[in-house]
This record gives C-alpha cells, sequence and structure tokens, in this order.
C-alpha cells in the first residue's frame, strides 16, 4: 500500500465502519432507557415542525425541556440512524456547522423530515 494513497486500500474504509459500528453501539448501551425516551419524543417533536433539521434542535429542544443529560454524548448517533430506519427523517447529503457548544462547531448532517406537516 502507497502511504500518500490511504484511500485506495479497501481495508481502511471496512475498518472505518467496523469501528463506527461498535462506537455506536457503544453510545447506545451507555444511554439509558429514560434518557433515550427524551430523546425520541424531542427528535419527533423536531421532526414534526422542521422540515430540515440537524441535531441542534433536537439537544436545543432536550435542553429547553431539562431533560437529564445523557451520560454518553454521543447517544443522539444511533437514535438517528434508528430514526432514518422508521422512516422519520433521511439524511440529505449536506452538512453544516454546529452551534451546539459541545459539539465545537463541527459539521453535522442535515436531515429531511418525513413528518413535518408543513405547519
Amino acid at each position: 500500500m502507497d502511504p500518500l494513497f490511504p484511500e485506495r486500500d479497501p481495508s481502511n474504509a471496512l475498518k472505518g465502519e467496523a469501528y463506527k459500528a461498535d462506537g455506536m453501539r457503544r453510545a447506545e448501551m451507555g444511554t439509558p432507557p429514560t434518557w433515550r425516551g427524551w430523546a425520541e419524543d424531542a427528535l419527533r417533536y423536531v421532526a414534526e415542525h422542521r422540515e430540515l433539521f440537524t441535531t441542534d434542535a433536537v439537544w436545543a429542544v432536550l435542553l429547553h425541556w431539562k431533560a437529564p443529560p445523557p451520560p454518553e454524548p454521543r447517544a443522539l448517533g444511533p437514535l438517528m440512524k434508528a430514526a432514518a430506519g422508521w422512516g422519520w427523517c433521511s439524511h440529505t447529503g449536506e452538512y453544516r456547522q454546529s452551534v451546539h457548544a459541545a459539539n465545537h462547531r463541527r459539521p453535522i448532517a442535515i436531515y429531511r423530515s418525513h413528518l413535518y406537516g408543513g405547519k
């Protein structure tokens, strides 16, 4: 393998996907069911009221509702994947910088709601 072109080695992508799946599994396992309930309600609320959204809006609703923080800060990742599987939303393929302070302005996914009623 040429070290200047690691993207050409398919084993790198496979390893990355395996690490991603393991990280999502660990994030979900560290999330109490009570917090997951809060987060599902917040995500559904956001998806019903916004056509396009990011997890920043979900975090803002959770903070507004004074929901207890999860022990794992990446806990929304597995929930977003699940919500896409439930048909609540889908990733648009676009990103924007986060305004949630804990995210340090990193790029986060933009989702299209399938629950939005045009209100």
